[in-house]
């Protein structure tokens, strides 16, 4: 059964957390690719590196989002990598052990439910690929993904009382 999360009536979106932040970085080594090239004849490393690195966080940052509505949840990782669940089929919050070295706060599913590059799941363990929505990073810098974790568990409580929080 295909679930549309954004088609129901009132749905909330979250961008990563320092998504203007890595617009503006973005958007300013895009511009340091322009004026280099004109500068010069050549184009050289510096100015193509800068071209693409820009273009990737500009990517990322558009693309990687968090969507919560009343018909289930939905979390998208650049295009790559799609978990679209219902509800029903969420079971736990949990903090889960990363293969950097961290633990990530994170969404447990009963059944999986990804699309995708599996690639992207390769940090996790076997048992939980393909069920896990992440709600944190694995550092302390990534520990607000979307930003406020308790804002958003307890959106997820409200449509989903069911679901055990774990500390």
């Amino acid at each position: 059964m295909a679930i549309n999360v954004q088609a129901a009536p009132t749905h909330k979106v979250y961008y990563l957390w320092g998504q203007k932040l890595m617009w503006a970085f973005s958007g300013m080594l895009v511009l340091l690719f322009v004026p280099w090239q004109l500068a010069n004849e050549t184009p050289d490393l510096f100015a193509a590196m800068s071209l693409l690195i820009g273009s990737y966080f500009l990517w990322y940052s558009l693309t990687t989002r968090l969507v919560i509505s009343s018909a289930g949840i939905a979390y998208n990782n650049m295009g790559l990598y799609r978990v679209v669940t219902s509800w029903s089929n969420v079971e736990r919050i949990v903090e889960l052990p990363h293969s950097s070295g961290g633990t990530i706060r994170a969404l447990i599913l009963r059944e999986p439910a990804a699309t995708g590059w599996p690639g992207l799941d390769a940090a996790l363990l076997p048992e939980h690929c393909g069920r896990v929505i992440p709600l944190s990073g694995s550092t302390s810098a990534q520990r607000r993904l979307w930003g406020r974790i308790d804002e958003l568990e307890q959106e997820i409580q409200r449509y989903a009382p069911h679901v055990l929080l774990e500390s």
